[in-house]
Formats: structure tokens, C-alpha cells, sequence
């Protein structure tokens, strides 16, 4: 799979306040040089056939100095096509004026439909930015690791490509000053590895040359995940960056094991409606993080809480009575007081992968449940073999481990992170919006 490495320029003067666009002459200043360099020193152990710019000096500086922090011999070529959107009459207006625009909110809302006044269209920023990423992966071939350092528009489209995400959804994806995206091209997709990144280890980028098990750093950004006698989170990793590399073999399997940790739950990032749903355990100092699907969060409420109760059922085990799910939402405040978790996810908050197979398991000698999540593999076609752990080529796995007690707690939350959504419309049953509701039903109005 070929490699991209999606950096964004670092500050400048006018970053945040003025609509730079092509305007000449515009520098990083001394925050974006120190950001520029940083971004640099972070990804120093992974190898680069190449680092290709946009022309615009803010880029080329960010970009010169990802290439003065390696060994002599990487080129760094300019590719026009990585420019910044032409704004036309716009560029060089001020943020705030140009926000009271009427074509601003159709940006925002409906950007594939905007042509800037004197520049250029959305979508025709896309299809030359996507097609010099194609073009340069086909030049590189599909073993290479390189670096595009362009700017914040031009990432998101990108990535809203590699996504699959419609042009309109591409203001949903946020780029930070000097941030990292990374996206794998592969033979039938892309993958896209991170997205706005600004602080996390990449060891993950550094290919291997063999499968090895070892210790490896949490998606939280620590030291490796436990591994000790004490039973904590541990996950297989990658050799040493110093490690003789090689780029024709796929990443080893990484497995997140967490035994009786301090903390599992379901939580959201986002406001109703377009909230993000994760699957969250820590123990100690590590954390794992991973997306799934609102659907799936119920799923695995109710299917944990009809195992529990099958167990109580057949005297198997003692765990305490059922607590509120998406299921039993009578039961939405019989939780004890002192037992409620309402708390916010933990921080930070990194997604390690996306999930695609669940499965849940007993373990009488031990008295626990067993949940395991696994990532959706690069091909996309699911499996229930995918949370077996003996396949090394498998996708990448959460195991966690906890007591009956913990797995009532859980299926408490997750209950009510499922139910906390969107109001429901009195008429047509349809989810309300927080600025009101186009009702479905021909004897209604609008809503608010």
C-alpha cells in the first residue's frame, strides 16, 4: 500500500484572521517554524521517497524543514496541484467580513456547489488535488511512504476522498496548523490511518522487517501498554525505528488486552445527531479508544445483558440486577446513585480503530466476561474469525476482561448513551435537529 503523509503548513501572521489564499510572500512566522520543526523531528524515522509541496511559501518552509531534519538525499519537489484554493475576489478578505457573506453558510452547508467569485470551484480543487495524489502514487509505486505538505482545504478534501465522505461533508473534518493525516492507498481502497494529529507517537508508520511481538506505545501516547505480571493492558508492536526497514510487508497485528481494568464504558464525542460513538477501557495510565457505530453500541448492550441474565438464570454466577438499556429503558434510572458513571470519556482521546466484528464470551474459572472488538479489515469484508487471535494477519483487536458486576455497569451506560440522542417528532417519529424540524407528516409545519 502506498503511504501518504498529509501535513499542514505551520502558522503564520495571518492565520485565523485574513483569507490568505494565493497571496505571495506570506512566511511562516515564529510559532509556525517551531511547529514546522516539531512535525519534522516526529516523523524523522519514517522513511520518505519524497516530499512534495504546494508553491506557496508557508508550505515550502514547513516543508524545508521536514527535509533539513533527515539524512541528506530526499528530494522535495513542488507540485502546483497542492496549491491553495483559489479564493478569487476573496483572498485577502478578513474572516469576520466575510463570514456575514450570504455565500459563506453555503459553504459551510453546501460546498460542492460553490465556485468562488473570480476563483475557483470545490470540487475542481478536489479532482486536481485527488488526481496529483494518484498520479504521484503510480509514480512512486505501491510500496512508498511519502510527504504532501499543503494546506488546510486541500487536506480536508483529500481526506474527505479517501473517506469516501460526500464534498458537502468535507467541513466536518477539522486540520490544524502543522497537524499530520496519514492515508494508505491500497489496490481497492483507501484507508485512512490518522487525521489531524499533533502529539502522538508514530510507530505505527514504521514498516517492519519481520513480525515481532514487542513492547509498543498506547494509542494515549505513553509508554507501552503494561505487559507486567499485574495482569494490566499490553499490545503487540513494531521492531525498533532503528531496525533494519523494509516497505513490502503489511504492519503486524496489534492487540490491546485489558484484564479487570479501572474503567469500560460507551461514551459520545459531538452534539446530538452527529455524535461519534466509542468503546473506551482504561487501566492505570492505559487507555484505548475505538469508533464504532450507534447500532452497535445497543447490540452489544442487549446482547450483554441477555447473557447476564442467562447466567443469574442458571445459577452460573452472581452479578447484580439489570440496569437501564437501549432494550430496558424503563429501567433508565434504577441504577444506585453511587455506581453511576456519567462521567466524559477519558482524555486522551485517540481512535486506535474503527470496529467491525464483536464478540462476547464467559470464562467460568475466572467469572468474567470477555468482550473483544475487531477492526474492520483493509478489505472491508468482515469475519467472526476476525477476533480469534491466532492469525497474526488478522485485523487489529480489543480484548477486555471484567467482572460481572463492571459488565451490568457498562450495559447501564450504554443504555443511556443510545437513549441521550435527538428527541423524537410527536407526529412523524422522525429525529428532531436543535434548529427544528422539516416534519414528514403533510398536516404538519416546521417544528421548532
Amino acid at each position: 500500500m502506498t503511504t501518504v503523509l498529509l501535513i499542514r503548513h505551520g502558522l503564520t501572521a495571518l492565520t485565523g484572521s485574513t483569507l490568505i489564499g494565493w497571496t505571495p510572500g506570506i512566511h511562516l512566522d515564529e510559532r509556525g517554524r517551531v511547529q514546522a520543526q516539531a512535525t519534522a523531528a516526529r516523523i524523522r524515522a519514517v522513511g520518505l521517497e519524497v516530499i512534495v509541496s504546494s508553491p506557496l511559501e508557508r508550505c515550502r518552509e514547513t516543508a524545508e524543514a521536514v527535509q533539513a531534519d533527515r539524512r541528506p538525499g530526499t528530494p522535495l519537489e513542488v507540485d502546483d496541484r497542492f496549491g491553495e484554493v483559489r479564493y478569487g475576489d476573496w483572498t485577502g478578505g478578513e474572516l469576520k467580513r466575510l463570514a456575514r457573506d450570504p455565500l459563506w453558510k453555503v459553504i459551510q452547508t453546501h460546498p460542492s456547489s460553490v465556485t468562488f467569485p473570480g476563483g475557483e470551484a470545490l470540487r475542481d480543487v478536489q479532482a486536481r488535488a485527488v488526481g496529483a495524489i494518484r498520479d504521484w502514487n503510480a509514480r512512486l509505486g505501491p510500496d512508498a511512504t511519502y510527504a504532501v505538505v499543503s494546506h488546510a482545504d486541500v487536506i480536508k478534501l483529500i481526506l474527505a476522498d479517501a473517506l469516501g465522505v460526500h464534498l458537502d461533508g468535507f467541513q466536518r473534518i477539522n486540520v490544524g496548523p502543522a497537524s499530520l493525516s496519514v492515508v494508505r492507498y491500497g489496490e481497492l481502497r483507501a484507508s485512512v490511518v490518522r487525521m489531524n494529529d499533533s502529539g502522538d507517537a508514530i510507530d505505527d508508520l514504521l514498516p517492519t522487517r519481520r513480525r515481532t511481538r514487542t513492547s509498543r506505545p498506547s494509542p494515549s501516547g505513553g509508554g507501552g501498554l503494561g505487559g507486567g505480571s499485574g495482569g494490566g493492558a499490553s499490545a503487540p508492536g513494531r521492531t525498533s525505528p532503528s531496525a533494519e526497514m523494509s516497505y513490502d510487508r503489511p504492519m503486524p497485528r496489534r492487540i490491546y488486552t485489558f484484564d479487570d481494568p479501572d474503567r469500560f464504558v460507551a461514551g459520545t464525542v459531538g452534539e446530538p445527531g452527529n455524535r461519534t460513538f466509542f468503546l473506551q477501557a482504561r487501566r492505570g495510565g492505559d487507555v484505548v479508544s475505538v469508533a464504532l457505530e450507534k447500532a452497535q453500541v445497543a447490540v452489544l448492550a442487549q446482547q450483554l445483558d441477555a447473557l447476564l441474565d442467562l447466567l443469574v438464570d442458571r445459577g452460573l454466577a452472581a452479578i447484580p440486577g439489570p440496569g437501564p438499556s437501549a432494550a430496558r429503558p424503563e429501567a433508565a434510572d434504577s441504577e444506585p446513585g453511587a455506581s453511576r458513571d456519567d462521567a466524559p470519556l477519558g482524555e486522551p482521546l485517540v481512535e486506535a480503530f474503527r470496529v467491525g466484528t464483536m464478540a462476547l464470551t464467559w470464562d467460568g474459572a475466572s467469572e468474567q466476561v470477555i468482550i473483544q472488538a475487531a477492526a474492520i479489515p483493509e478489505d472491508g469484508e468482515t469475519s467472526p474469525n476476525d477476533t480469534d487471535d491466532d492469525d497474526p494477519d488478522g485485523p487489529d483487536l480489543v480484548r477486555i476482561r471484567v467482572s460481572g458486576a463492571m459488565a451490568r455497569a457498562f450495559v447501564a451506560r450504554a443504555g443511556r448513551v443510545v437513549l441521550a440522542g435527538r428527541p423524537r417528532c410527536p407526529k412523524c417519529g422522525e429525529p428532531l435537529d436543535p434548529q427544528g424540524h422539516l416534519c414528514a407528516r403533510p398536516d404538519t409545519t416546521y417544528l421548532n
